[in-house]
């Protein structure tokens, strides 16, 4: 892992919380694949569309890559985040501002550049994020801050986005989930060294989203309706599942950073402090802690990404034969 400090000088977050709520996200439509990186993945035509869900309470933030040598546009307007059923829009005809002034430009430049006017939080990032395309975005802003005098700039929404030939834009909007999930049986407390895991069918899953996308591609409309669900959920000491890392910036100084050993792509954190209520669970039987997270090949996402896939040309294969009688 290469040890870019960039990546990390908004990792070093602390908190109070002495737990930390880690969930696995996994595909549920057929058009949704893990690639190489460890990034959930879709392939429609000359569009690729790249998920980073890492963050608190897993925003949806997504790449969107122009493969084609001809412009194409990204409807927002018919463009939709549905989470457990509940649709919420994409567009919605608001005015973006934000100053170039070194001392308060960061936090909102970021959060215009990915569509929302709060912060982007990567609190305690994963290993290898220093090559995503969360870190690019993050230290072009940070270099155009930095370099820019005190004025300040607003802009309308777009509800139409336009993606230049051989060009990619990030968008991302909206968070899957706003505070720790609780469950009987899902242990709130593990000692140091332990987790409590409950894993999800599709049919059982505590959260099921769907990111509805509508690009237009030649005048033609070209739908694209991505899937997902909580296949898994595990509480752990924040001690636990966190470890420094050794790297130091050009004047040789070697800052507190640390990294989740269960960050990824796909997977998503949140802080947490147990209740009293919490204490009256009674959890399963937890596990120890192993180092897999980014450095692991994912298996159980592919399991279930495989599994989709299954299911899906078992479907056709039942309704060529049903048209062939």
């Amino acid at each position: 892992m290469r040890k870019s400090l960039f990546v990390f000088l908004a990792l070093a977050m602390t908190s109070c919380s002495a737990y930390q709520q880690v969930a696995t996200i996994s595909p549920k439509s057929s058009n949704v694949s893990l690639n190489d990186n460890g990034q959930l993945q879709c392939v429609k035509q000359a569009i690729t569309i790249t998920y980073d869900f890492w963050s608190a309470g897993g925003y949806c933030t997504f790449l969107v890559e122009n493969n084609s040598g001809e412009d194409i546009s990204l409807d927002l307007g018919r463009s939709f985040f549905v989470n457990n059923g509940y649709a919420h829009d994409y567009f919605q005809n608001r005015t973006f501002g934000y100053g170039r002034s070194v001392a308060n430009a960061s936090k909102s430049t970021i959060g215009g550049m990915f569509g929302r006017s709060s912060s982007v939080s990567l609190d305690y990032g994963y290993a290898g994020m220093e090559d995503s395309f969360k870190s690019v975005v993050g230290q072009t802003l940070t270099n155009a801050v930095a370099s820019s005098s005190s004025t300040s700039v607003s802009y309308d929404e777009k509800d139409v986005v336009v993606i230049p030939a051989h060009s990619q834009k990030v968008f991302g909007e909206f968070r899957i989930a706003d505070g720790a999930y609780r469950e009987c049986g899902l242990g709130q407390r593990p000692a140091a060294g332990k987790k409590y895991v409950k894993t999800y069918s599709m049919s059982e899953t505590p959260f099921e989203i769907e990111n509805r996308l509508m690009f237009v591609v030649g005048g033609a409309d070209v739908p694209v309706n991505n899937v997902f669900y909580v296949s898994e959920i595990a509480n752990a000491p924040i001690n636990s599942i966190t470890e420094k890392i050794d790297a130091e910036d050009c004047s040789g100084r070697k800052p507190n950073i640390k990294y989740n050993i269960y960050g990824a792509p796909f997977r998503y954190y949140l802080n947490y402090t147990p209740s009293t209520y919490d204490d009256k669970v009674k959890g399963e039987k937890a596990v120890s802690i192993k180092k897999d997270g980014a450095t692991a090949k994912t298996s159980s996402v592919r399991s279930a990404a495989n599994k989709t896939a299954k299911a899906d040309k078992a479907t056709k294969t039942t309704k060529s034969t049903s048209k062939a009688k």
